[in-house]
């Protein structure tokens, strides 16, 4: 193949060959829009001599959040602002993909992925498994915060991050079991994800541990369609608790705040008081909420942080393209109600 000259590159682009130095030796003045030519004729003509920050000017530095979000925005948003300064930091653009619930069950190849705009994608709360199936296929670096319970770590071609939950509810759970409280039920779907089902089975483990029996009467664990998200839906399975006629539990543990907020809401509404009848924890330390401390514990993560860590692992994955595939556990702290405590 013949070598590239300064002289090939000034043909291409019409100018004079003492322009092309001038940008190379970046000496004199050059329009912006006439160095923009000339240094995408170099590259595209494979000049040999190519500084290396033109190459880095040049590369495609955007990167595509596909994202669905519950009616807690507070969580997701503080966690797509840490994504965003993050991101900004290492002076990549920032794209958004919003998706309704019905548009996940119907998931397709957003536009944006159709050509090569985009060096990246984050994928948040967007738990459908045909929708990893057709991510995968795009052969785009990915990181995905969270993935559908019936997926496995080792068939996704991606990163994964996630908050760990079973052991810290385990410990939730054995401090209920402290104070002498045996009916204990959980609310959460455990079909939703891996992260929510991890929480339940930290929640059986420590049961099983101390000997106790889950009534399954006293806990929700699979959703008829809002994930007890939806306005009224929790309530609703509630009411049909109530209807057994069996006796309410000494205390719930709640897959996040999001859920057990809504509980206390309903448990109040029915007459009882909480935590003095009923004792309930959260995970996710939201604290914009005026139930926050009726909550037993929950756990605290720094939400903003989340999304950091995953900007900055997409990032990574970009420039290691054929490194083993993470999988990444964030520790949350878990956060006691002293006041109920007497503390």
């Amino acid at each position: 193949m013949q070598r590239v000259r300064i002289s090939d590159i000034a043909d291409e682009v019409n100018v004079s060959r003492n322009t092309v130095s001038k940008v190379f030796n970046n000496r004199g003045h050059v329009s912006e829009h006439t160095r923009e030519k000339i240094i995408r004729a170099a590259i595209d003509l494979g000049y040999e001599k190519i500084p290396e920050e033109w190459i880095n000017e040049r590369q495609v530095k955007n990167i595509l959040v596909i994202a669905t979000a519950p009616d807690y925005s507070y969580y997701w948003g503080e966690i797509i602002n840490g994504i965003i300064d993050e991101l900004e930091e290492e002076k990549y653009n920032c794209f958004y993909h919003f998706l309704s619930p019905q548009q996940i069950r119907d998931f397709t190849i957003p536009h944006m992925l159709e050509g090569n705009e985009i060096s990246g994608i984050i994928i948040m709360n967007v738990y459908e498994p045909k929708a990893v199936e057709l991510i995968n296929g795009l052969n785009i670096p990915t990181v995905y915060f969270d993935i559908p319970l019936e997926c496995d770590n080792w068939d996704i071609k991606a990163d994964v991050i996630s908050v760990e939950g079973r052991r810290s509810v385990m410990k939730i759970t054995k401090d209920f079991i402290d104070q002498g409280l045996e009916e204990i039920g959980f609310i959460g779907d455990i079909t939703y994800c891996k992260s929510i089902c991890e929480r339940w089975y930290g929640f059986k483990q420590m049961m099983t541990m101390e000997g106790l029996e889950i009534n399954k009467d006293h806990c929700l664990t699979q959703s008829p369609g809002g994930r007890f998200y939806c306005p009224n839906e929790l309530s609703n399975q509630m009411d049909k608790m109530f209807g057994k006629n069996i006796s309410m539990p000494q205390a719930f543990v709640c897959a996040n705040d999001a859920i057990a907020y809504k509980l206390i809401s309903k448990l109040e509404k029915e007459g009882y008081k909480v935590p003095e009848d009923v004792k309930v924890s959260g995970f996710d330390g939201i604290e914009n909420n005026e139930n926050k401390d009726k909550l037993s514990s929950t756990v605290k993560v720094e939400t903003k942080y989340i999304g950091s860590r995953l900007a900055e692992q997409i990032v990574w994955r970009i420039e290691n393209k054929d490194r083993q595939y993470e999988t990444i556990k964030i520790n949350g702290d878990i956060v006691w109600n002293h006041k109920e405590r007497g503390e």
